[in-house]
């Protein structure tokens, strides 16, 4: 599986300037959250555990990644936030073993470009997430524009060489979960300048699928 030979080799990566490339996101998500009182809240991905810093106090985690080097970054990072309580384990972002409707928010930062199965992670976070809540999921989606085709031109067969995972990913990719979620809105984030490098995607869980009974 690619995403566990990526994590397993670069975690140092993640790590730090991951983490500073990718903090507009975090930045954005922690906003939206801070009205919330005390959620309960699923992270697909946690990675070293750069989201701690965003979540509410009072917010009841369960975070996932596959990498056990990822897991033990986010432990030592977990003991700076006594204000949140978490429970960070080892397993697949994209079949959790988490119980259905189970969380008033789901989150996953930058691991939808990752994994093998995209759709399979977008259907994971709908299945363990409450009718009704929310999902915030942040990734690189296709913009219209030559500037974009550029960067994704550049960085596309960069990224496959040196990091096993591309940067192409068309927005129709959320089609897959349509039935089951309305879009809340989409917004661009991680920055680099004035060219934002990333997209994220809040999606609410409809209350009933379309068809149901």
């Amino acid at each position: 599986m690619k995403t566990d030979f990526i994590y397993r080799q670069l975690a140092w990566l993640y790590d730090y300037p991951g983490g500073v490339l990718l903090r507009g996101g975090h930045v954005v998500v922690g906003k939206e959250l801070a009205k919330e009182q005390n959620p309960k809240i699923a992270e697909l991905g946690i990675g070293p555990g750069h989201s701690l810093a965003y979540y509410p106090a009072g917010t009841e985690l369960t975070g996932i990644d596959i990498s056990p080097e990822m897991i033990e970054k986010a432990h030592e990072r977990l003991a700076e936030h006594p204000e949140i309580q978490a429970d960070l384990r080892v397993g697949d972002a994209t079949n959790t073993l988490l119980p259905d409707n189970a969380f008033d928010i789901v989150v996953s930062f930058s691991v939808i470009t990752v994994v093998d199965h995209p759709e399979t992670l977008l259907k994971e976070a709908v299945r363990i997430c409450k009718p009704g809540g929310k999902i915030y999921i942040v990734g690189r989606l296709d913009r219209p524009g030559v500037g974009d085709a550029i960067f994704r031109a550049l960085t596309h067969e960069f990224s496959l060489f040196f990091l096993g995972f591309g940067t192409k990913m068309h927005k129709n990719i959320y089609n897959v979960i349509s039935r089951y979620v309305d879009i809340v809105k989409r917004v661009p984030v991680n920055h680099v300048g004035s060219f934002p490098i990333s997209d994220l995607m809040i999606l609410r869980k409809k209350d009933k699928p379309l068809g149901a009974e």
